[in-house]
C-alpha cells in the first residue's frame, strides 16, 4: 500500500513538473519571440532611414553577417540581396511581409526561406520611392532557449 502510493505521487510530481516546464517554456519562448522581432523592426528602421539618405552605397557599406538585406521594388523584382544571387530569385511580390510594407508602410512576417532553407522572420519598411527594404534572420528555435 504504502508502495502504491509513494509510487502516485512519484508519477503526479512528475506530471505536474513536465507541465510547469512546458508551460514556462511556452511563455519564455512567445517572450523571447517578441523581443527577436522587435529587434529586427529596429534593426530594419536603421537600414531604411539608411537607404533614404545614402541610397545603394549605404547597403554596399554595411557587412550584414547576421542579418540578410533584400531591396525589392513595387512590382516584387529583387535588386539587391546581401546573401543571394538575385538573378535567380523568384518575384517577393507574393510575399506576406511586402504586401504588407506596400498596404501600411510596414511589415513583418516569420516563414521558411526557400532561398535560405531555414526558417526566418523579416521586417520591411516601404520607402519614398515605393519600393520595400526587407530585412531578415535566421528565427531561432524553442530548444534554443533551453540552457
Amino acid at each position: 500500500m504504502k508502495r502504491r502510493i509513494f509510487r502516485a505521487i512519484w508519477v503526479v510530481a512528475i506530471v505536474v513538473f513536465l507541465a510547469s516546464f512546458l508551460f514556462i517554456l511556452g511563455i519564455g519562448y512567445s517572450y523571447f519571440k517578441d523581443v527577436q522581432f522587435r529587434h529586427l523592426r529596429d534593426q530594419s528602421k536603421l537600414v531604411k532611414e539608411g537607404v533614404i539618405l545614402g541610397g545603394q552605397g549605404y547597403i554596399d557599406s554595411l557587412d550584414p553577417i547576421n542579418y540578410r538585406i533584400t531591396w525589392i521594388q513595387r512590382d516584387g523584382t529583387v535588386t539587391y540581396d546581401s546573401r543571394a544571387d538575385i538573378n535567380k530569385m523568384n518575384n517577393h511580390g507574393d510575399r506576406p511581409e511586402f504586401i504588407q510594407a506596400m498596404e501600411t508602410g510596414y511589415g513583418e512576417s516569420a516563414r521558411f526561406s526557400d532561398t535560405l532553407a531555414e526558417r526566418q522572420i523579416y521586417s520591411a519598411h516601404k520607402l519614398p520611392d515605393g519600393s520595400v527594404i526587407r530585412v531578415s534572420f535566421s528565427h531561432i528555435a524553442m530548444w534554443a532557449i533551453i540552457p
